[in-house]
C-alpha cells in the first residue's frame, strides 16, 4: 500500500490503494495540513452486482458507512457523496480518453469476506452495487474540511451470496490499472 503526493505546485492529492479507513484517514489528515485540497481515491472495489466484471471502472456517486472512522467526523451521519465537481472533472477526464465506466454506490466496511446473504441483499435493496474499506471515511474527512473528494475504483472481487471471487492478477485488471489510474497519477508527464 502506498500514496502518491502531488507536486507542490498542485492542490490535488490522488491516493492510491491506501488500504482501509483509519490509514487512509490517517495519510490524508497529514496531507490536508500541508494544503491538499481536492482528494481522488484510485482504488479497489467489489461487485455486489453480478452483471459487473473484473476491471470495471466505477466512478462512486456514494459512499455508506459500515466502517468506524466515518463516525469520528460525523457521528450521526452514514451517508457520504462524492464532490459533484470533482467526480464530473474525473469522468470527463476518463470521456476524453474514451474510456468506459459506471456510476454507482458502495458501501465501505471494516470487515471484508463477513458479506452474508442477508448483508447482500440489505445492500442491493438499497441500490449499493460495490463494496470497499474507505470511501466513505475518506468522504466524511473532506466533508469535514470542506474540501472536494471523488472515487474511481476498478472491480477486483466479485462477492455473490455463495462466493467471494478475488481476481486481483487477472490481466484485465492489470491492463485496466495502466489505462484508468496511471494518467491521474502522472496528468504531469
Amino acid at each position: 500500500t502506498g500514496q502518491i503526493e502531488a507536486p507542490a505546485d498542485d492542490d490535488k492529492t490522488v491516493l492510491y490503494q491506501c488500504m482501509g479507513a483509519p490509514l487512509a484517514v490517517l495519510s490524508l489528515e497529514r496531507l490536508i495540513v500541508s494544503g491538499a485540497q481536492d482528494i481522488v481515491i484510485l482504488g479497489f472495489c467489489g461487485a455486489l452486482d453480478e452483471k459487473r466484471n473484473i476491471g470495471d471502472a466505477v466512478s462512486v456517486t456514494q459512499a455508506a458507512s459500515e466502517e468506524g472512522t466515518s463516525k469520528h467526523y460525523f457521528p450521526r451521519k452514514k451517508l457520504f457523496r462524492a464532490s459533484s465537481q470533482l467526480r464530473a472533472e474525473v469522468e470527463n477526464s476518463l470521456s476524453e480518453q474514451r474510456l468506459s465506466f459506471v456510476n454507482g454506490s458502495v458501501v465501505s466496511t471494516d470487515a471484508p469476506f463477513r458479506e452474508t446473504r442477508s448483508w447482500l441483499d440489505r445492500n442491493r435493496a438499497r441500490g449499493i452495487g460495490f463494496v470497499d474499506m474507505e470511501t466513505s471515511a475518506v468522504f466524511a474527512l473532506a466533508d469535514f474540511y470542506g474540501l472536494q473528494a471523488a472515487a474511481l475504483h476498478l472491480v477486483s472481487d466479485q462477492v455473490t451470496s455463495s462466493s467471494h471471487r478475488m481476481r486481483f492478477h487477472s490481466r484485465k485488471l492489470e491492463r485496466n490499472i495502466q489505462k484508468y489510474f496511471l494518467p491521474m497519477i502522472h496528468p504531469w508527464d
